[in-house]
């Protein structure tokens, strides 16, 4: 046996305190790869900060929620959606009759049209329509809108008149925006001003839906 020598007795002492007390050990560059590391053993805290840059992120490989809100840009507009359903009608009130009304020499309703609903109260437009004609030649022919059945020229929705309507047929149409409360009616009113009979009304019409 080869006698010890003071070499061999430092490097035995070097190698039981490295076993038994623990010391540090420089690693060569790249000595360290991922077979000596334990799945998910590397944590943020582990990281110095802007470790990880773009060269060493994979194409491709981030998801859309690994960002921050407000670090992507928005995407293009997309394409427009389905039609909606059509919205339910307002309150609506209205007429109609094709039959022929011979006039009096008195104003006389020719037509009435159903009434507000409960509830339905407020700003209506409104138009009446029909068609005048003078059977004899007859009659300086006129006609107005009313309320809830008057005859009364004293009486009309103001503005919603037609005068003196001349030819021997002519249409007419009465337009006009007024405040209904619930219940109340729309009357088309006529006088021919003239003999009985004279003029007589066809294709007569009342429709007003509310706008507020």
């Amino acid at each position: 046996m080869r006698p010890l020598t003071f070499s061999n007795v430092v490097s035995v002492i070097a190698l039981f305190a490295a076993l038994g007390l623990g010391t540090a050990f420089a690693l060569s560059k790249n000595s360290v790869g991922s077979k000596q590391l334990r799945p998910r053993a590397v944590k943020n805290s582990d990281m110095a900060n802007n470790a990880v840059t773009a060269r060493n992120v994979a194409n491709g490989s981030l998801l859309a929620e690994d960002f921050a809100p407000g670090q992507l840009p928005p995407g293009p507009q997309g394409e427009p959606g389905p039609q909606g359903l059509p919205g339910t009608g307002g309150p609506v009130i209205s007429a109609e009759s094709n039959a022929s009304t011979n006039l009096p020499t008195a104003a006389t309703v020719v037509l009435t049209s159903s009434p507000v609903s409960a509830g339905g109260a407020g700003t209506y437009a409104a138009i009446a329509t029909g068609l005048l004609e003078r059977n004899t030649g007859g009659g300086a022919p006129e006609c107005w809108l009313t309320l809830n059945g008057s005859t009364t020229v004293t009486h009309p929705i103001a503005g919603a008149r037609i005068e003196d309507v001349s030819g021997d047929q002519a249409t007419i149409a009465i337009v006009r925006t007024l405040a209904l409360a619930g219940g109340d009616t729309l009357s088309l009113v006529c006088d021919p001003n003239g003999v009985a009979n004279a003029v007589a009304i066809d294709e007569k019409s009342i429709f007003a839906f509310r706008t507020s």
